[in-house]
């Protein structure tokens, strides 16, 4: 599966990041602005 995170860098958006990558055959990618 893939997953496309918006926002990742902020704390909700990291969190997220974390239990995606907890799961088998899961591909990440984030966008961010980091403004």
């Amino acid at each position: 599966m893939q997953v496309l995170i918006v926002g990742g860098a902020g704390f909700l958006g990291a969190n997220l990041v974390r239990r995606c990558l907890q799961e088998p055959d899961v591909r990440v990618t984030v966008v961010d602005s980091l403004d």
